[in-house]
């Protein structure tokens, strides 16, 4: 597993958190299988999807990112919080991504899949 991002794919982009979202999105896009099932391929979704990055064609499970640099900390920001915590409550709710990245070096430092299972109406 290659965990260093290609940082010429962000070379066209101005903005910091536009750079990173494209630097891991297409990481995961490369790196990473479903862990639900063990299908060797996602799909990233369109962007501006609410709440959904990547999907398995084979399990239909929804995948969403959540990225940081240096460490994860104990709360994950979300630029939505109303849609965020309104899909968690759908039934077909995503599991989570979470990674955390070395901005110097462009290298992933941590990546976390948590379970769906794990976010409930108790959480938010």
């Amino acid at each position: 597993m290659d965990l260093r991002f290609d940082s010429k794919l962000a070379e066209k982009y101005k903005s910091p958190s536009q750079k990173i979202r494209v630097l891991t999105e297409s990481w995961v896009d490369k790196q990473i299988y479903c862990p639900n099932c063990g299908e060797l391929k996602i799909d990233k979704y369109e962007n501006s999807r609410p709440v959904a990055d990547f999907f398995c064609s084979n399990c239909r499970e929804d995948y969403e990112l959540k990225s940081k640099k240096d460490s994860m900390g104990s709360k994950i920001l979300d630029g939505a919080y109303r849609t965020m915590t309104e899909r968690l409550r759908e039934s077909n709710n995503p599991n989570f991504f979470f990674l955390n990245y070395n901005k110097q070096n462009f290298e992933v430092l941590n990546f976390f899949c948590y379970s769906k299972t794990f976010f409930n109406s108790r959480n938010y």
